[in-house]
């Protein structure tokens, strides 16, 4: 049966002057970091079918990309760019430590290029299911 549970945290972050909102389970140092196909989508459908591995020794984060669900929603069409979408990757991937992406449509590349430069080092990319 489907759940639905509330993040232990929820996490603002900031992009360009824009929220981005990102959802923590967990308190694991092991963590599965989620990433929706989008934007368009708010991340509900990762983060409710995966949020059971925090019961499994994972921290699991997942974020609503600009324009959809809970994050902001800019007008300016200039601000939708690799660059920008890049870039929120990195400042959501600082909430957690050594992550994994769950590798879903564009953002599966933008975690790769993110992951690249971050203090925490490379991004995972696992295609399909998370073992």
């Amino acid at each position: 049966m489907w759940q639905t549970l509330p993040a232990d945290a929820r996490i603002d972050v900031d992009v360009d002057g824009h929220k981005v909102v990102a959802y923590s389970y967990g308190t694991s140092n092991e963590v599965v970091f989620l990433l929706n196909g989008g934007p368009g989508l708010p991340c509900d459908y990762l983060r409710d079918a995966h949020f059971f591995l925090s019961e499994h020794g994972y921290r699991v984060v997942a974020f609503d990309q600009l324009g959809c669900g809970a994050s902001d929603r800019p007008d300016d069409v200039s601000f939708w760019e690799i660059g920008r979408c890049v870039e929120t990757v990195r400042r959501v991937l600082d909430l957690s430590e050594e992550p994994a992406a769950y590798d879903a449509a564009l953002l599966g590349f933008l975690a790769r290029h993110a992951g690249a430069a971050t203090s925490d080092g490379p991004v995972t990319a696992v295609s399909g299911a998370v073992p």
